[in-house]
């Protein structure tokens, strides 16, 4: 959502994760996968993403431990596989996915 309460179309985020020439993106919202599927399709190398509803109260937990494993990892000069980052912290639940 953007600041002014409008939504961005998928078209729009892909080419805005063009534009930022990302190598991944996170979706930390409910059912994502289809907007992942989607990405990927269109040029973005990999996404997370969620497989259903997610608590409130909870749905920080999983991106905050990636982000701070990628922090650690660059921290000490370590190459960063964000693929290896994402199976070290997925519990393995199926909440969570990559494409």
């Amino acid at each position: 959502m953007l600041s002014n309460g409008e939504t961005l179309d998928l078209a729009g985020v892909t080419h805005i994760a063009k534009l930022a020439n990302a190598s991944l993106i996170f979706f930390n919202l409910c059912n994502a996968s289809r907007f992942a599927s989607y990405l990927v399709r269109h040029g973005i190398p990999a996404c997370i993403y969620t497989t259903i509803a997610l608590k409130d109260a909870a749905a920080w937990q999983t991106p905050w431990h990636f982000y701070e494993e990628v922090r650690r990892q660059e921290k000490i000069k370590r190459t960063v596989d964000l693929r290896r980052v994402f199976d070290m912290i997925d519990p393995g639940d199926g909440v969570y996915g990559w494409n």
